[in-house]
């Protein structure tokens, strides 16, 4: 309970008003609490007060959207309005979304909240994400996730007879036999399948590969661009029809 009111001067005869500010950091009914006025010339006025703490509304919704097999960072801003350091901790759960802690904020500061989206089916997901605090207080914050459907990536630009990383997380419950192929000798890869465990990434490393066919290319055709594709998908016949496809580019003479 805080005043801006205070300290004051009333003049004889004078009534005057003081407003209180109720700021609760948690829900419960407090009975019976004690203030206390105190004037040098008219005494001590005792007031008893009963307040009552409601839960707040929800933040406002926080919406995600993300390719599935790939993820995406969204940060949510919380308020230390206490005058206490703050620990924030995550007490809900969802499969598709992950909270990065520890969560900390000075009094009176901001805290950010870092949530990982990763979409483990083509379903959308939404889900309250409820954040305590002994400090500051409890957060109850939606949130939505939209997966869509894989859409070309790149170019991705490779140097000559150097290699580019490209990366895939294996977002289902089980592990998968991921294969993959590119479409143009220029670009090569080591090797064509992997099994990859729930929730790991699958890294692949494609190459360019300045073969002797391309170095006896015309100068005057060495300055356009070698263009290919990765193209990724997973063995399961339940899940063969999800495809990712990489483009890539390069060039005999980088100027």
């Amino acid at each position: 309970i805080t005043t801006d009111d205070l300290p004051c001067v009333v003049e004889p005869g004078e009534n005057k008003g003081i407003v209180l500010k109720y700021l609760p950091l948690f829900v419960g009914n407090y009975t019976q609490e004690k203030i206390e006025l105190r004037s040098v010339t008219t005494g001590v006025f005792p007031y008893s007060i009963n307040l009552t703490a409601t839960p707040g509304p929800p933040l406002p919704t926080v919406s995600a959207t993300c390719v599935i097999g790939f993820r995406k960072s969204v940060r949510i801003q919380l308020e230390n309005m206490s005058k206490l350091l703050a620990t924030f901790l995550p007490i809900s759960s969802h499969p598709d979304f992950q909270v990065k802690t520890p969560i900390v904020a000075e009094p009176g500061k901001l805290a950010t909240v870092e949530v990982i989206y990763e979409p483990s089916s083509f379903n959308n997901s939404s889900f309250n994400l409820i954040i305590d605090s002994a400090e500051a207080g409890l957060f109850e914050i939606p949130l939505i996730g939209t997966c869509l459907k894989p859409s070309p990536v790149g170019p991705l630009l490779v140097e000559p007879n150097s290699s580019v990383k490209i990366t895939l997380t294996n977002v289902f419950d089980t592990a998968n036999t991921f294969c993959w192929f590119t479409d143009h000798p220029a670009f090569v890869v080591d090797t064509f399948t992997a099994t990859v465990q729930p929730k790991q990434v699958l890294e692949i490393i494609v190459k360019m590969k300045l073969t002797e066919e391309l170095s006896e290319i015309q100068p005057e055709w060495q300055n356009l661009p070698i263009t290919g594709k990765l193209v990724v998908c997973i063995q399961d016949p339940a899940l063969n029809h999800i495809k990712w496809s990489f483009y890539i580019k390069s060039f005999i003479n980088k100027k």
